[in-house]
Parts: structure tokens; C-alpha cells; sequence
């Protein structure tokens, strides 16, 4: 537990991100939860959340972290794609194939987008 929170939304994001940096993930979560509870959240903030929670394990954490984050702002193809992946580890493959089709329709010619769309269909035996 933290004796002391950052009180501005750059501190937050600094120290969030300090935290990812040397991987102390169960720091990250901490304060991205301060993030939501002080109304301090943003779309840095989300993220380093959601990518702490996958790096914890907390799979289920993170669908629905990296979920809001593409509801929030649909036009990024990273977030889809962020969803996609945890979706895809966590064996929910409908909700990993909808993830990477959204994505792609944004960025349609993007290699890594239709590597882990490839990687899906491998892991469900769909082969050409």
C-alpha cells in the first residue's frame, strides 16, 4: 500500500509509469485504481492499468480494462488489438476474433494485426 498518493493526473502518469518501468505491476494496479477512484483517469492511465493487470494474470481484469479503453476511443486499432491478444490468452476467442477484425478495419495493412488474427486461427486449427 502506498503512504502517499500523487494528487495531479501528470504525477499519477510519471509514477505509474516509474512502476512499469522497474515491473512492479501490483504498484501500477494500485494506483491506476486511485486513477478511477479520484476521477484522475485517463487514456495513459487506463492503459498502464490494463497492461498491468495482463502482466499480473488478471486476465479477466484486463478484457474489461482494455474493452473500455476501445469503447472510449474506438478509433485507436491498438486498443482493439490490446483486447484481441488478452482475449485470445484468457480463451475467449469470439470476443479475441472480434477484437482483431475491429482493429483491422481501422488499420487494414497493418503486419501485427493480422499476425495475431493468424495466431488465433492457428490456435483454433482454422487453416487454410
Amino acid at each position: 500500500m502506498m503512504d502517499a498518493f500523487p494528487e495531479t493526473q501528470e504525477q499519477l502518469i510519471a509514477d505509474m509509469w516509474q512502476a512499469h518501468e522497474a515491473r512492479a505491476m501490483s504498484t501500477v494496479i494500485e494506483l491506476g485504481c486511485h486513477a478511477r477512484q479520484q476521477g484522475l483517469a485517463c487514456e495513459r492511465t487506463e492503459w498502464l492499468l490494463a497492461v498491468a493487470q495482463q502482466n499480473q494474470g488478471r486476465l479477466g481484469e484486463a478484457i474489461s480494462s482494455f474493452r473500455q479503453l476501445a469503447l472510449r476511443w474506438p478509433g485507436r486499432a491498438s486498443h482493439w488489438n490490446n483486447l484481441g491478444v488478452v482475449a485470445r490468452q484468457a480463451g475467449d476467442d469470439s470476443a479475441a476474433e472480434e477484437a482483431f477484425t475491429r482493429a483491422l478495419q481501422l488499420l487494414p495493412d497493418d503486419w501485427e494485426l493480422h499476425y495475431n488474427l493468424g495466431l488465433l486461427y492457428l490456435q483454433q486449427r482454422r487453416l487454410l
